[in-house]
């Protein structure tokens, strides 16, 4: 968790046209909380009186301020929190949905942002570079110089680019000199976006490319959102830099705590040069299959689930992907048989069973079993190392997953995934979306090998074991 900090200023928690109120916003890495402590004067009789009214107090949406420096701060979607009284103060507790600091916005869907710079964690890790390098003095003598800037641009789609950034940041102290690496992704837009398009869309793109391609969950440590673009020659950030609060930082379990570069699915440099590739398929993958992506980043990224909501979790997004991918065939039928079908089965019933058998027929999708026998097949020589035979796999994991889903007690025992193997029938699956993704993004060879091989080679201990 990052320490809580605060800021101190006035606030105008009831719109701009009303007086400002003394106050401090409390941030954490999940919260933001504006706390108003005003004095007044009441008697006796007054506090009892406007205690038996049931005041209802209420807040701007958007809240609008100015701290300690009298810089602007702007605090979306507040409602109050808690609300009191006494003869000599009065308190307001705000609760906050988000902030920006540094920028006074109309709204959060205002399009403001032309450029936005993200400092995602371990970064730097995946990029592998070495800040410095040893070297020599003309005179010959030992010397370190800190190495060349990575700066790295790509297209996305018309009006947006990416940039991939690193450099060597000095720092120093009265007992040391040293260099830190300075990781950046930024994103450029020839038209403004809006604070929410921002946090709900692209901030979720590069922490969920770099956990695919790290292997495990990453945050963000910095969103700052530029009014003007700071590449272009000749401007000024001065006023016109945000930074987005609060600021998420790494909390519960995650896939990995401490990834090494041996251990990544795709460090930078092995694919450094597929990267302009890989970052087009990737803003093509999070269109085209949204929810695939989202259930991958919940369930895949953070293991903090217990065992059979992450198994349910998996199988639905390889069921989603069967129907969001152009790979498969989701109709049991074709359409204009499955009419016809169902005209002649209506035909041949009773008319007082139409009604409850069309609403029986009329489905027309495969079953989960045929999906996940379309999927496995799809990446046979990999499914075949991780489930074994592909349609007993298929059969059993469709038959679990709707005893879950549709619990009833005469299920045949016999036929459901045993809790000893549910672990690794939920790795198995795992692995299994992970692969898909990656060949999404053209990947395969070392990265596509390592997530298989990770899958194969753990090994479960139970304590009945």
């Amino acid at each position: 968790m990052s320490t809580p900090e605060t800021i101190k200023g006035l606030w105008w928690i009831t719109g701009k046209d009303q007086p400002a109120r003394s106050g401090t916003l409390n941030i954490s890495s999940t919260d933001l909380r504006l706390s108003i402590w005003e004095h007044q004067q009441l008697t006796v009789e007054e506090v009892v009186l406007r205690a038996a009214q049931d005041e209802t107090q209420h807040v701007s949406r958007v809240v609008y301020g100015r701290d300690e420096h009298d810089k602007p701060v702007t605090l979306f979607g507040c409602s109050i929190g808690e609300w009191g009284f006494s003869a000599g103060l009065q308190k307001f507790e705000i609760d906050a949905l988000a902030a920006v600091r540094g920028l006074e916005i109309e709204s959060w869907s205002t399009p403001i942002a032309r450029a936005v710079l993200i400092r995602p964690g371990l970064l730097h890790r995946w990029l592998g570079r070495n800040l410095i390098v040893s070297s020599k003095t003309e005179d010959g003598k030992a010397a370190f110089i800190p190495v060349e800037g990575l700066d790295l641009l790509f297209p996305l789609e018309p009006g947006i680019k990416i940039r991939f950034c690193e450099v060597a940041s000095p720092s120093s102290s009265s007992d040391e000199f040293r260099f830190c690496p300075d990781s950046q992704i930024w994103f450029h837009f020839d038209e403004p976006r809006s604070i929410s398009e921002i946090r709900d869309l692209w901030v979720p793109w590069v922490t969920r490319l770099l956990g695919l391609l790290i292997g495990t969950a990453v945050w963000k440590e910095e969103v700052r959102i530029f009014t003007v673009d700071p590449f272009e020659k000749g401007i000024s950030i001065i006023d016109r830099e945000g930074e987005l609060l609060p600021i998420g930082s790494r909390t519960g379990p995650v896939r990995l705590s401490d990834p090494h570069a041996r251990n990544m699915v795709a460090p930078f440099e092995a694919i450094r040069e597929q990267l302009g590739g890989i970052v087009a398929e990737w803003h093509r993958v999070c269109r085209r299959l949204k929810p695939v992506v989202d259930l991958f980043a919940t369930v895949s990224l953070h293991h903090n689930m217990f065992m059979e909501a992450r198994f349910l979790f998996l199988v639905q997004t390889l069921e989603i992907y069967h129907v969001c991918s152009d790979r498969f065939e989701s109709r049991e039928l074709p359409k204009h048989k499955h009419e016809e079908w169902l005209a002649i089965a209506l035909e041949a019933l009773p008319a007082n069973l139409h009604d409850w058998a069309k609403g029986k027929l009329q489905l027309n999708f495969r079953s989960l079993f045929q999906k996940l026998v379309d999927i496995f097949k799809a990446h046979e020589a990999e499914a075949v190392r991780l489930f074994g035979n592909l349609e007993e796999a298929a059969s059993r994991i469709a038959y679990t997953r709707n005893y879950y889903t549709h619990y009833h007690e005469d299920a045949d025992k016999g036929r459901l995934i045993p809790e000893r193997k549910m672990f690794g029938i939920c790795f198995a699956l795992e692995a299994m979306l992970w692969l898909i993704l990656l060949r999404e993004l053209k990947l395969e060879g070392r990265s596509v090998e390592s997530v298989v091989r990770r899958a194969e080679g753990l090994k479960f201990v139970l304590l009945d074991s």
